[in-house]
């Protein structure tokens, strides 16, 4: 068995072809916050078997710059060659998927990389002043869902179940004339990982950036369906948003993808994003987002080597 980090005790890279036992695989994530499995998967099934071993059920997103593959709960990542900076999955809502997992069809020769970031570090690294502000006032996300968005997420279910689901979560939800979804959600800006230790564990950041570019996360749709504010309603400074964004840089951890890797990311204490490529270029990079499974399974997989691999 082969091992080595891509950051400073940060991330593991798990080589094929091995055996390790599920039990494994969660302990190396709470301790790293990622694993890359390299030349596990030789096509999207090995994809879904590995995943769907390791999770317990799976969202689908609701974003249309998005498209299911296969089938509803394997998606492409946001589509177009632009630059996403570091953030947290859905975490502007109560039903933030526990785990990301993607995998590589396709790389450009240039660019394209998934970026990785340490939320401890992150949270190490803001400002006293900030750190205290933060803590002292929480953060609120305003949310606004379309209707094809809405289906995404609660297929087939009553309005009344949704608002249910939502309220029991902690957010306060309301269906507008529109028929579309407007829900509140105020939580902390910072998680604690494993061993109790706080992480930086919130989306700010990245609601600058789609303020900025809506078109990269809605296409045409111009409405803002995304805000964030501090927990009594009053605005975040410019220089909050700032701050993230410069660290958000300065611990940012490319990954450059090979056909075949699967990135396993814990999305409470593990930020990701991409960095821009060229368009003449491909990239085919697929995405699951699973829930952490109440009851883990112990197995054994035994990953098989991708043809021609380099």
């Amino acid at each position: 068995m082969k091992e080595n980090l891509i950051g400073d005790n940060f991330g593991i890279v798990l080589n094929a072809p091995y055996s390790i036992s599920s039990k494994e695989i969660h302990k190396y994530l709470e301790q790293f916050g990622c694993i890359v499995f390299k030349n596990w998967a030789n096509n999207r099934e090995d994809f879904k078997t590995l995943s769907e071993l390791l999770s317990d059920r799976f969202i689908t997103h609701g974003a249309k710059v998005r498209r299911s593959v296969d089938h509803e709960s394997t998606q492409t990542v946001t589509k177009g060659p632009d630059k996403i900076i570091l953030h947290f999955e859905m975490h502007y809502s109560p039903i933030a998927p526990d785990y990301m997992w993607f995998y590589c069809e396709s790389a450009p020769k240039k660019g394209g990389e998934t970026t990785l970031g340490n939320g401890k570090e992150l949270y190490m690294s803001l400002s006293s002043s900030t750190k205290s502000v933060l803590h002292d006032k929480g953060i609120l996300y305003k949310n606004i869902w379309a209707k094809e968005t809405i289906e995404k997420y609660f297929p087939e279910t009553k309005r009344s179940s949704i608002i249910e689901a939502l309220d029991s979560l902690g957010a306060q939800a309301q269906f507008l004339d529109n028929g579309e979804l407007q829900f509140f959600f105020r939580t902390s800006p910072f998680n604690k990982d494993s061993r109790g230790d706080w992480v930086f564990g919130n989306t700010i950041a990245i609601h600058h950036q789609y303020k900025k570019n809506l078109k990269l996360f809605q296409e045409q749709d111009q409405t803002l369906r995304h805000e964030v504010c501090f927990g009594d309603g009053t605005q975040i400074p410019d220089s909050i948003f700032t701050e993230i964004e410069e660290l958000s840089e300065k611990f940012v951890i490319p990954y450059k993808w090979q056909r075949g890797d699967i990135i396993l990311v814990d999305n409470h204490t593990v930020l990701h994003g991409r960095n821009s490529y060229d368009p003449k270029e491909e990239r085919e990079i697929l995405v699951r987002m699973g829930i952490k499974p109440s009851n883990p399974a112990h197995f054994l997989f035994e990953p098989k080597k991708l043809e021609n691999a380099s």
